[in-house]
């Protein structure tokens, strides 16, 4: 199986490390990984809409992209914002859907596996019993992976699998015959799966349906990630002519992400429902690997995750690989050091909210109504609608309102004569920090 540069990896403390107020090109807040001792590698590999995250915590290098029937030492694990790292027993967790239950592989069984939100676990079996793991899952708790499976010449080799609650686990088969390996990276609510398939003459990217089985996307490349509007995050075409570039796949088109920095190779392991992909980039730079994790949108195109983030991460980390982005805009990257031993560390990075405050009048008169206007957004756009704002009249509480479409309005007629100091604090939610205006000075005349 390909696996990206082992350097994917976690951390020793848990802190938050928050852009200060000058730093306006900073855009996202980042949050370090705690590790589980005795293991002090732990690699992110998955994250839901609620910002928690999943992945293992090992002793040594583990790639973001796992391989079955290899020998699996670490803990799998579940972060929160509020309990912080949780080991869920040996294995690891490579998927969470927004339930809160975890598609990962326990290596007792040797198998893929089900941690439940309730507690429960379900062993998921192999398609010839001895080994399988589990890659992605669903809402509905599809869950897809790889699995060994008995080749045309006795030899093993591994298809991709679709697990579901009701019908256990199905063998998705090969795009070829004589295709000697497939593996399932992806899979959105509607079932339908993306991954790639391996040949003695054949690599391709796949997409399958229940109802069209395995169909090819495209040749010499691979698919990772799907979201639910069917657009397919991956990588390729791929030849030693043409590296690997990161792309997505809509409407059968594939669009090229291209590199950061005149690099010649990227890759893109995830995308959400707003089309924002994430993946990393070789770049010119002359650090070992002289690779970096990337961000794209459609607006603003393919940006350094290096450059979005706080000085004091810059100076001390290089954020090598985007592995995963829910629809909040928040990024689950694996970094290593500047300097000091290679051990890799995992941050989870959130979009860091600016409030911009106006007023309708300023001055104003005695008696005269004033509307405050707080507007908050991101790299990622607004939080949600229905989450509030508090003004404030110094240390007084004018009133909180909530947000729609990113703005929350105050209005009011009985401020005194004076100049009064005037904030807006956005108050923060499970996935973004909270964010305070500058003062406004309201001046009122007589």
């Amino acid at each position: 199986m390909r696996k990206i540069p082992a350097c994917s990896l976690l951390s020793l403390i848990s802190i938050l490390f928050v852009a200060s107020s000058n730093a306006n090109a900073q855009a996202y807040n980042v949050t370090a990984l705690k590790s589980i001792p005795p293991y002090y590698w732990t690699t992110p590999l998955g994250l839901n809409a609620s910002g928690e995250v999943v992945g293992a915590s090992t002793k040594e290098a583990f790639g973001v992209e796992p391989q079955a029937g290899v020998a699996f030492q670490g803990l799998a694990f579940h972060w929160t914002k509020t309990t912080g790292i949780q080991s869920l027993g040996s294995g690891f967790a490579s998927s969470i859907n927004n339930s809160g239950d975890i598609a990962g592989f326990s290596p007792t069984q040797n198998h893929a596996f089900l941690w439940k939100h309730d507690g429960t676990t379900q062993d998921l079996g192999a398609l010839d019993g001895s080994s399988s793991e589990a890659l992605a899952i669903n809402t509905g708790d599809g869950i897809v992976g790889d699995s060994l499976v008995a080749g045309s010449t006795g030899s093993s080799v591994t298809h991709a699998f679709l697990w579901t609650p009701q019908g256990g686990m199905q063998d998705l088969g090969t795009l070829q015959q004589g295709d000697y390996f497939t593996t399932a990276r992806g899979i959105n609510d509607s079932g339908q799966v993306v991954g790639w398939s391996e040949g003695t003459e054949f690599d391709g990217a796949f997409s399958w349906t229940q109802s069209g089985g395995m169909e090819e996307i495209a040749q010499d490349a691979y698919a990772d990630s799907i979201n639910n509007s069917g657009v397919i995050a991956g990588y390729g075409p791929c030849s030693s002519a043409s590296p690997c570039h990161a792309g997505f796949w809509e409407g059968g088109t594939l669009h090229d992400l291209g590199t950061l920095g005149g690099g010649t190779q990227s890759r893109a392991y995830a995308i959400n429902g707003s089309g924002t992909v994430v993946g990393f980039s070789t770049t010119t730079t002359a650090e070992d690997p002289p690779v970096h994790a990337f961000v794209w949108t459609a607006t603003a195109g393919m940006q350094d995750l290096n450059l979005l983030v706080p000085a004091n991460i810059q100076q001390k980390f290089v954020l090598q690989t985007g592995v995963a982005v829910n629809h909040a805009g928040q990024i689950a990257v694996q970094a290593y050091p500047v300097t000091g031993t290679r051990i890799t560390y995992g941050f989870l990075l959130s979009p860091r909210m600016t409030v911009a405050l106006s007023s309708s009048q300023n001055p104003s008169v005695v008696g005269q109504a004033v509307t405050f206007t707080a507007k908050i957004t991101s790299i990622a756009g607004p939080p949600p609608n229905g989450e509030g704002v508090t003004f404030k009249n110094g240390a007084t509480v004018l009133g909180t309102t909530s947000l729609k479409g990113g703005v929350a309005t105050f209005e009011t007629s009985t401020l005194t004569q004076a100049t009064h100091t005037i904030t807006a604090t956005y108050a923060g939610d499970a996935n973004y920090a909270s964010a305070k205006s500058a003062v406004l000075s309201q001046v009122v005349d007589r």
